[in-house]
């Protein structure tokens, strides 16, 4: 027994040994045509690599051409600019607003000043003149019966009394109606003398 297991053992160890043989000439052959696969890829991308950096060359000649035939001389101003609003701006917030307010006042100040004055001018005129005929009328009766009713009228108006402004209103209509009918006469005597 102790011969038959020797040789089968060599047996198997030759056997091993041949197969692991052939498995070594497979692995050379297949490494070989991977290695080739491999060289012919690493030709490939050299290649690509080549033609790529021929390209990005030419282009940065292109780029390089572009800019020295662009190239032109910086202008330089010589005024300094003057910002309104803004980050930039030479105001603050409260000069603006102070700003603004004065424009808003002026500007109202030049649109209904001269007429308040104007307006406040005749109504001084105006009290000067009623002033001055109630002043006379007061003199001319105190001269001619020394009995003065102007003031009794000044006292019911004085106490808005109701009759006396009835009284007022109707007298005012009637010479209202008055006056203007003599102005109709005045333009009709006018009218006929110009169709003469």
């Amino acid at each position: 027994m102790g011969i038959n297991t020797e040789e089968i053992v060599f047996n198997l160890m030759q056997k091993v040994a041949d197969k692991l043989e052939e498995i070594e000439k497979n692995l050379k052959s297949k490494d070989n045509e991977d290695l080739k696969e491999v060289i012919q890829d690493v030709k490939t991308i050299k290649n690509n690599q080549l033609l790529q950096n021929k390209k990005n060359k030419d282009f940065e000649v292109r780029v390089v051409q572009s800019i020295e035939d662009n190239l032109s001389i910086p202008t330089v101003n010589n005024y300094k600019e003057y910002s309104f609003l803004g980050g930039n701006s030479t105001f603050k917030k409260k000069e603006l607003i102070i700003l603004l307010f004065g424009v808003v006042f002026l500007w109202s100040s030049i649109k209904y000043i001269p007429s308040f004055f104007t307006s406040y001018s005749t109504i001084v005129k105006e009290k000067e003149d009623y002033e001055f005929f109630y002043n006379y009328i007061f003199l001319k009766q105190f001269e001619s019966s020394k009995h003065i009713t102007a003031n009794k009228f000044l006292e019911r108006i004085q106490q808005k009394d109701t009759v006396l402004i009835d009284e007022y209103h109707k007298l005012l209509d009637a010479y209202q109606y008055e006056r203007r009918k003599q102005q109709l006469k005045e333009e009709l005597r006018k009218l006929e003398k110009n169709d003469r």
